[in-house]
């Protein structure tokens, strides 16, 4: 959320907050989407006000009752390198092997159950939710960014998307570079990886595969059920088509 939050704000038009967390908050971007208007902590040359919090799209179909051109993008990666990240920043000086694949299952499960609940939301939201994968917008984040563009109806004035992509190409730049969607790979206990498909079965709905590797189903709203066309993000950052 974080990325994608750092990225939106590179565009002249887009201001994310953080502070907006509960259904009441939301509901008062109706100000600024009302009459011209300018609400909270959004300047006045805010065309497209965002809200970064995980809450959101757990009650997004509330949300979009109450206001109908709102868009919501569900921002998706690795549970097993979200996992890895949390347990690395609180288990830095814990030895205990045995205590350390505890708190890696722990995490897998927390992420399996909300992403699956984030994964249904975004379903029923159909074209007002965008699925957007962490691996997908590193390794080709020109084309990830377009999408987002297109999606949130930015103006399409060449000159500023240009802008928006080229700095928010920079901004990935060293996450690329430090290779972070494959640092669990290397590093979660062996144990962990072979069971996390059990601990976290949203894993294979979402289309990661044991081996690390990301298969994106052609359709992009109902994961499970779409064909066999798919495209593999290997290991390396390298695509096939199927």
């Amino acid at each position: 959320m974080h990325l994608m939050r750092s990225l939106l704000n590179v565009h002249p038009h887009i201001q994310c907050d953080t502070q907006l967390k509960t259904f009441e908050d939301i509901t008062k971007l109706e100000r600024i989407t009302e009459g011209g208007k300018v609400a909270g902590s959004y300047n006045s040359q805010v065309r497209n006000p965002c809200v970064v919090s995980g809450e959101i799209l757990r009650i997004g179909f509330l949300v979009s009752e109450q206001l109908p051109n709102a868009r919501f993008i569900h921002m998706i990666r690795d549970g097993r390198a979200v996992a890895h990240d949390n347990v690395q920043a609180m288990t830095r000086s814990e030895k205990n092997a045995e205590k350390i694949n505890k708190k890696y299952v722990i995490h897998l499960e927390k992420w399996s159950n909300v992403s699956s609940m984030m994964f249904h939301q975004c379903s029923l939201l159909g074209e007002k939710c965008l699925k957007v994968y962490f691996e997908e917008l590193i390794e080709n984040t020109p084309q990830q960014l377009r999408r987002i563009a297109d999606f949130v109806k930015l103006p399409n004035i060449r000159s500023s998307r240009d802008r928006f992509i080229e700095e928010a190409v920079l901004k990935v730049a060293h996450l690329k570079e430090q290779n972070v969607q494959r640092q669990w790979i290397e590093e979660m206990p062996a144990a962990v990886r072979a069971a996390a498909e059990q601990h976290a079965p949203m894993l294979k709905v979402l289309g990661y595969q044991s081996d690390g590797t990301l298969v994106v189903k052609d359709n992009p709203y109902n994961l499970e059920y779409a064909d066999n066309s798919a495209k593999h993000i290997g290991p390396s950052g390298s695509q096939t088509t199927m």
